[in-house]
């Protein structure tokens, strides 16, 4: 399976990336939701439609979009509103500086409505609780 991660510090990315990778995940990551992946020349949208992709660990804050919008919650309501993302993916939301309550809920709303299983996960990153929370998870959208 397939994980994509997405966070503008290289340590963050790093270090996720390997507790995935010893995890058995194939890892790509990128530094920005905009940019092409670290490792290859592919963009996030095109590792997203990849059937083998169950796993998208979004950092929030990478500036604001045009409504003032986090922009990493701002690329995944996008990814959703456009069905590039699938009820068999998991998005798990990382952030170092808590979460914004009002732009996090509308978002959360709308990968509800979806059936997009997601969640908020502070930095740093609880290694233990994540490896749990996807055992949990992959039960119930990988059928």
């Amino acid at each position: 399976m397939k994980a994509c991660v997405v966070d503008d510090d290289y340590t963050s990315r790093v270090l996720l990336r390997d507790f995935l990778d010893d995890d058995g995940w194939e890892v790509i990551s990128f530094n920005h939701p905009e940019n092409s992946s670290e490792e290859n020349s592919s963009m996030l949208v095109d590792e997203l439609r990849d059937v083998t992709t169950k796993l998208l660990i979004m950092d929030v804050r990478f500036g604001r979009d045009a409504d003032g919008l986090w922009l990493g919650l701002s690329t995944v309501r996008q990814l959703a509103e456009n069905a590039e993302l699938r009820s068999d993916q998991i998005v798990v939301f990382v952030s170092q500086f808590g979460k914004d309550l009002t732009n996090f809920r509308d978002v959360e709303e709308i990968l509800k409505v979806l059936g997009i299983k997601n969640h908020w996960m502070d930095k740093p990153v609880d290694y233990t609780f994540l490896n749990q929370y996807l055992s949990d998870s992959l039960k119930t959208v990988i059928r």
